[in-house]
Parts: structure tokens; sequence; C-alpha cells
């Protein structure tokens, strides 16, 4: 099959080398007049220099140069993710070194950032345009609730390390920011759409235009079908998956000191959701449990605003206000509407010193139906969130030496006030090199399933003498804040113009982690009376993390470019809860190959290494992907991606180890798609 692949592309280049059209011109020509932008592509890629010294918003909450950042951070361009060959955000999460990406199954992934990955990336915050895609329920995000126009989405920005001064105490582990384009930026109509083995059906539409010069719009669509995965033991998953998204963004420069923003999207998500072998819990009498698999529907719908005034360069300030609705149609049915206003300003007060403050406000409603498995203490909640900022950036030596100190405030129901304080220094010598350190001291509140859920039985059996026994996981209302010391260091050289590198080292010493306490005891509510065997959710766990991240970009030729990540990882837990410190793997690597060829053909190649997982008897796999583009017109490509070359199917990662699934777990299949984006 790996010969047959090959083969057929070479034929595929050698045909299209006797078709091709002339070169491409640069998609950045747009004129005056408004005319739309009809290039699919730049001749070239961003140089080297052009890439580290980018403008990023997420580590200071302003823009500054990648290269002198106090902390450790990755951008996937719009460059990298079109020539990818991937068609999710959690996929191409994989290029970013320190990040653990795996797939559960074929709409459901785990992704963690120096390490403690999950389903629901609880010690993560990701945003999208400073919108938090979070879930209060049970603190984390839904990636399989989550669907993204990837073509509008102008680059994301990945954050390893804590971020919590200015984002808050989610940002525990990093930060994912995705950020879409300026609908200014997206002047002209889209149609993409592809087909595969795994990803059945993508289709994206876009429609853009202006309402005046200065005021801009574009109204975007999708719609996407994923195949069952197969079981370890080659029966079919039963997991497949579609969806549909709306989305619209509007921007108004109105002049050169005041711009607004509008955007907002609706999703709707539907999987299977296949039961286990141990069924759902319905009765205290036999039979206890019923085998049966269902269907999940995921909802959500969301509009936000910003305002943004600027005075100078040292001064300007933001206001940006956000509505949430998100509904998971599945037994317990959460569903849950947030709020959220934020507003900041920074200025220079003084010689040398730049200040950045502000405050914000969230509130959440939420709503469940009760089931006999899943209990609430309350069935419904109001939570709400203040938080406050502060941080100082002090210029010690002009364009060389800069001291950030910082702190932030968070008023909450579940702990008392937080705060989270920061200390970064930054060292830039010259324009090749920027060495920085820094120390945090970030927590995390509890979420409202780990505070307050009540209980969730998992599975119910019959002890020796009759009696029924009930294994449940419950929340604890006694539940406090998750906190840890962090030390960062890293340094950044441009060896010269074609090689950068980018090194990180860090220690997180964890005072209070997650912890499982067992309890048993005997309830006589409801009868019949039962023995209850619950795993109990804390924080009474510590431990420490620490590591080396390092990522390599090196132009060999105009043509052709590499980029290196590679990642070590140890941790440990004291206790060690259910041997949770092997959780990750303790090494990854990856290496991407980005190749211009003739006529306006590109060839692009990745290949990552991932460890084992010692925890849940997952072992490391190899994974070869590759991706052949073609421009046969300046506005029209043509791509086809191979994925998982190099095994029929492997493992990445079970959902739980403690309760089996069906037969066995899903496994990642080898996997080809083929897609056609065009411009008019």
């Amino acid at each position: 099959m790996r010969f047959t692949t090959g083969i057929a592309l070479i034929f595929f280049v050698l045909f299209a080398k006797s078709t091709s059209s002339a070169p491409l011109e640069n998609a950045n020509q747009i004129q005056a007049s408004g005319q739309k932008v009809t290039a699919l592509m730049k001749a070239t890629s961003l140089s080297l220099p052009e890439i580290i010294n980018m403008k990023v918003s997420t580590p200071s909450r302003k823009e500054e140069k990648l290269f002198k950042t106090s902390s450790a951070i990755y951008v996937i361009t719009k460059e990298e993710i079109r020539r990818s060959g991937l068609n999710t955000v959690p996929e191409l999460l994989r290029l970013v070194p320190g990040v653990q990406v795996a797939r559960l199954n074929s709409n459901d992934w785990a992704v963690g950032v120096r390490g403690q990955k999950g389903r629901l990336t609880s010690n993560l915050l990701v945003l999208m345009d400073g919108r938090a895609i979070y879930s209060p329920i049970l603190g984390g995000t839904f990636w399989s609730q989550q669907s993204f126009i990837l073509e509008n989405i102008e680059r994301i920005e990945v954050i390893r390390g804590p971020g919590a001064t200015l984002w808050g105490p989610n940002a525990f582990n990093g930060i994912i920011n995705i950020i879409t384009k300026n609908s200014n930026l997206t002047q002209n109509n889209l149609i993409s759409g592809g087909t595969g083995t795994e990803d059945k059906g993508v289709a994206n539409l876009r429609f853009s235009g202006k309402i005046k010069k200065d005021f801009t719009y574009r109204v975007s669509a999708q719609y996407f079908k994923t195949d069952e995965y197969v079981l370890s033991n080659g029966e079919n998953a039963r997991d497949n998956a579609n969806g549909e998204r709306a989305e619209f963004r509007m921007d108004w420069e109105k002049s050169l000191k005041n711009s607004f923003s509008f955007q907002g999207a609706y999703s709707k998500n539907k999987f299977m959701n296949p039961g286990s072998d141990l069924g759902v819990p319905v009765s205290l009498t036999q039979p206890f449990a019923v085998q049966k698999d269902s269907n999940a529907i995921l909802e959500e719908y969301y509009f936000l605003g910003r305002w943004k005034h600027t005075s100078s360069n040292q001064s300007d300030m933001a206001l940006q206000l956000y509505y949430d609705y998100s509904n998971i149609e599945v037994s317990v049915n959460p569903r849950v509407h947030t709020f959220d206003i934020d507003f900041q300003h920074r200025s220079s007060f003084w010689k040398n010193n730049e200040v950045l403050w502000g405050i914000g406000n969230r509130t959440y409603f939420d709503r469940f139906n009760e089931t006999f498995d899943t209990v609430f203490t309350s069935a419904s909640r109001v939570t709400n969130i203040f938080t406050a900022f502060i941080q100082d950036q002090i210029t010690i030596v002009p364009n060389k030496l800069a001291l950030t100190v910082g702190s932030k405030l968070q008023i909450n129901p579940y702990t008392k006030p937080l705060f989270h304080p920061t200390v970064r220094l930054t060292w830039t010598p010259n324009d090749k090199n920027t060495l920085w350190a820094a120390f945090s001291r970030p927590t995390k509140i509890p979420s409202r399933g780990e505070d307050n859920s009540g209980s969730i039985k998992t599975a119910i059996a019959l002890s020796p003498d009759g009696t029924p026994i009930v294994f449940s996981t419950s929340g604890n209302l006694n539940s406090d804040e998750y906190l840890s010391n962090n030390y960062e260091v890293g340094y950044r050289i441009q060896l010269n113009d074609n090689i950068f590198v980018d090194a990180t080292g860090f220690y997180f010493d964890i005072e209070k982690n997650f912890s499982l306490r067992q309890e048993t005891f005997f309830e006589t509510n409801p009868q019949p009376e039962h023995l209850v065997v619950a795993n109990i959710i804390g924080n009474e766990g510590s431990g420490e993390s620490y590591g080396i991240e390092l990522a390599t970009k090196w132009k060999v030729f105009d043509y052709w470019k590499l980029n290196f990540a590679w990642n070590w990882l140890e941790r440990n837990q004291f206790p060690d809860f259910q041997n949770i410190e092997e959780d990750d793997p303790k090494f990854q690597f990856s290496a991407r190959s980005y190749f211009d060829l003739f006529q306006n053909f590109e060839i692009d190649s990745a290949l990552y290494y991932v460890g084992q997982n010692a925890h849940k008897g997952v072992p490391g796999y190899t994974r070869l992907d590759l991706r052949l583009g073609w421009h046969p017109k300046n506005n029209l490509e043509l791509s086809f991606s191979a994925q998982n070359l190099l095994d029929p199917q492997h493992p990445e990662d079970i959902q739980s180890p403690a309760l089996p699934l069906p037969l066995g777990f899903s496994e990642v299949q080898r996997s080809y798609f083929g897609k056609l984006t065009y411009l008019f």
C-alpha cells in the first residue's frame, strides 16, 4: 500500500507538470478600488525574519514581537494551517512542542500542555478571539463541541506555561488562542470542500463584502461528516459524527483611533456515543443497567462585540462583551448561558513604565436534568466570577532589558479570593538573541462538577451476599483551588537568516493538585439498602513536573523549509493516584517539510513520534503524513493528503482505563483526503 501511494503521487506530479499554468501572482494585491483578491496564496510564504518578528498578542494582551516575549510561545500560521492537510484545530496542535494530542475516537481528542492531557483539557484555557471556549460544568473544553472554519483563522497562538495573571485561573498550564482574520482581509468569496476515507465530507462556503469603505463583513457556513473508527479487535466503533456551523464577522475601522468588531456563530454537532460493556445504571434491582448506544447533540451559539480606542502608540483601551449558550442533548442535558464583560487599559504613566490593567465579570446560568445515574446537589445554579488585574512592564535598559511584574485578583463562589502573581525578566542583547526567565504562581478553581456535582453512578454490581454495590464518582463541597509554583527559562537565537532556535526549560512545583479519595459506606435511600464505593474528587495531591522543549525553523533553500519540535517531560505525583504520573508520553518529536515544487506544485510531509502512555497501556507510535498541493490557476487549489501511512491503525489514548469500552477502544486508521479550494 505504501509503494502504491508513492507511485500515485509521482504520476500525479508528472501529469501536472505538462498541464500547469503560469506562476502564481501575489495574493496581497488589493487594489484601492476594492477589487477582490483572487490569488489563493503568496508565491512564497513568510520569510524567517518575518515569522520571528511577527506581532503576537496573547502573552501580554497587547501586540509585541514574538522574538522578545517572556513566554514559551509558538504560532501556527495560516500558511502552516493551509499546508498541513489537517481539518481540525486539535490535529493542528500536534505541530506545537510541549503539547500532547491524542485522538480518542472519530469526534473527540485529549489535549494537554506540559502533561495532564484529558478529554476536557481542564488545566488549559482555550480562547477564540478573546472568548473562552470553556465548560463551567466539568471545567474544560469539549473539543467534540467545537468546529472551526480553518480558512477564516489568521493564526493560533499557543502559550506553554501559566497565563493566569492576565487571563485567569483556567490558564493553569497554558493558553490556546485561536485568532480569526479581520473581515477586511477576507474580501473574497470562497468555496472549499473535500472527501476522504475518514473525513467523509467537509464543505465550507464564505461570502464577503463592504457596507462602506471602512466597514467590511463576511458570512461563512460549514458542514462536516466523519466515518466510524474501528476498535482494537477490528469491530466497528460506532462513533461517527456530523455537524454544521454558520458564522459572521463585521469590522468597522471608524477612524485611526476607534475600531469596532462584531461576530457570532451557531453550530450543531451530532455524534454517536457508544454504550460500554457495563451499560448505563438504571436501577438498584436487577437488571442494574441497560446497554445501549445514544446520539449526542451539541448545540452552541454566541455573539461577541469589541471596541478598541487607541490614543497613541503607548496608550489604548478595549471593551469586550459576549453572550454564549451551549446545550448538550444527552440524558442530563446540561444547558449553560454565559455573560462576560471585560475592560482593559494600557498607558505609560511615567517614563520607562507601561502599565496594563483591567477588570472583568463572568456570569454562568446552568441547568440540568436529574436521572437515576446522575444526581446533583442543585439542578440549577448561578455562578458569578469577578476579576481584576494589573501588570507593569519596566524598561531597565532601553531595547535590551525589561522587567514585568503583575498579579490578578479573582473572586469566585468556590474558594477564598485568589491572587495570581508573576515576575518576568527579558534580556535582548542584540536582534539575534533573547533570554527570558519567569516565575508564576497560578491557581485553578474547581469546576461545577468537582465542587457540587452530587454523585454520578458509573456501575452497579451484586456482592456475594446479594447486596447491591454502587460505584460512583462525586464532587467535593470542600474543594479548594489547585496551586502551583512555576519556574521557566527560555532562549531564542537567530543563528543566521535561515535558522531559528527556540528552547525552553521549566519546573512546576505543584502544591495542590487533582486527587481521588475512595470512601465506602451504606445507603438506605433509595431502597434497597446498598453499599456505595465512591471516588471523591479533590485537590489533596501534590507533585512536580519538569522538562525541556525545543523548536527549530530552518530555511534550507527559498523553496524548502523545515520545522522541528522536540520535548521531554517528567511528572511525579504524591501520592500517585492511579499512576497518573505515567499518563503522558515522556518524549515527543516532530519534523515538518514544506517543499515548493516546479509549476505551482508543493509537497509537504510530517513525521511524528509519540512515546508510550504507560498508565493506560497505550504503546508509542510513529506517524507519517504527506500532502501534495497544486495551483492550476491563481484562485484554485487542489490537494491530496495521506495520514498515518506507517501502519493501518493504532491507538493513541483511551477515554477511561477504569471502564471498559465495548469490545476494546477506538484506534486511528490510515486515511486519505482530497480537497478543492476556489476563490472568486
